[in-house]
């Protein structure tokens, strides 16, 4: 088994803003098996970010991400999570959350929209 930490092939990428105060805030763990790497066997947060959604949300260090809008995370393939994990302007992202605990919940994340250029 092997740990990656933040960024996978640029599969999770999660420290974005929905607004100038409010950054989606965390990092994460992804531990990958396979030849080459290629499953994702299990994702955990590894860092939270003070005063970012993923604070305010509830989010801890250690809880398991299970689901990213309705995909399963463990046993499926880099590839194939790697565009439900792409976080785009205005377009939310519902995360199937589990504390070390063991209680399950749902967060809903969201990447701002760029701000217009100033003229």
């Amino acid at each position: 088994m092997r740990i990656q930490s933040l960024i996978l092939c640029g599969l999770l990428s999660l420290t974005t803003t929905v607004h100038a105060d409010e950054p989606i805030g965390m990092g994460l763990n992804v531990a990958t098996e396979g030849f080459l790497g290629t499953t994702v066997s299990k994702v955990t947060v590894a860092k939270i970010d003070a005063g970012s959604q993923a604070e305010r949300k509830g989010l801890l260090v250690g809880d398991e991400v299970l689901k990213v809008n309705g995909v399963t995370v463990p046993g499926a393939g880099v590839f194939t999570l790697r565009p439900h994990m792409k976080f785009e302007p205005g377009v939310s992202k519902r995360l199937s959350m589990k504390h070390v605990d063991g209680t399950a919940y749902e967060v809903e994340l969201v990447k701002a929209a760029p701000s217009e250029p100033r003229k």
